[in-house]
């Protein structure tokens, strides 16, 4: 049910690139923009699993996974300086294939908007890896929002090293106009 605002689905994989997904929708449930933020971490085993151990594996990440996500979720939360409530963020955790997974939940709370990060993989390693913001754009029946790091220095250039390494906690703040345009993006929806 939606009371007063937007509800977001956040894909998240435990990277830099989940940080600042789960930042992107942490500001805009700030802001007032949304009014509940669900966070997805979807584990892939891969196909060569068998059922009894998928669900092993299953009842292992349920145990401990949500909890840890709420609370690295507060964390980023504080350290950017950004209000919440965290009766309104809501962590979900599932073994499957991520983009099936965010799917299905962008479905089952009616999501206004979808927010993922993306490790910028090209050619070869994209090919390989797949990419799950960009399958999401294509399949997804709502807004997705690819949330990247601020870096302007060249349109081929890679994200620094430093990016990886020694990325501060602190998560960038998008500004009143990024703000608005996300606001009306998905007030179209």
């Amino acid at each position: 049910m939606k009371v007063n605002g937007k509800v977001l689905v956040v894909g998240d994989d435990f990277s830099p690139m989940g940080d600042d997904a789960i930042l992107e929708g942490l500001q805009l449930l700030a802001c007032g923009v949304a009014s509940a933020l669900h966070v997805v971490h979807a584990h892939d085993v891969g196909d060569e699993v068998g059922e009894s151990e998928l669900l092993t594996l299953e009842k292992q990440l349920l145990q401990g996974t949500p909890e840890a996500m709420a609370r690295r979720v507060h964390y980023l939360a504080v350290m950017s300086s950004l209000a919440h409530d965290p009766a309104r963020v809501h962590t979900h955790a599932h073994i499957g294939k991520p983009v099936q997974l965010l799917l299905d939940k962008a479905t089952q709370v009616d999501a206004d908007l979808m927010i993922v990060g993306t490790q910028g993989r090209s050619g070869v390693a994209r090919w390989l890896m797949g990419s799950v913001a960009e399958a999401l754009v294509r399949k997804a029946r709502c807004p997705v929002l690819v949330a990247r790091p601020k870096a302007h220095r060249g349109a081929d250039d890679p994200l620094p090293a430093s990016y990886y390494a020694s990325r501060p906690a602190q998560g960038q703040e998008i500004g009143p106009a990024e703000r608005a345009h996300v606001a009306a993006t998905i007030s179209e929806g």
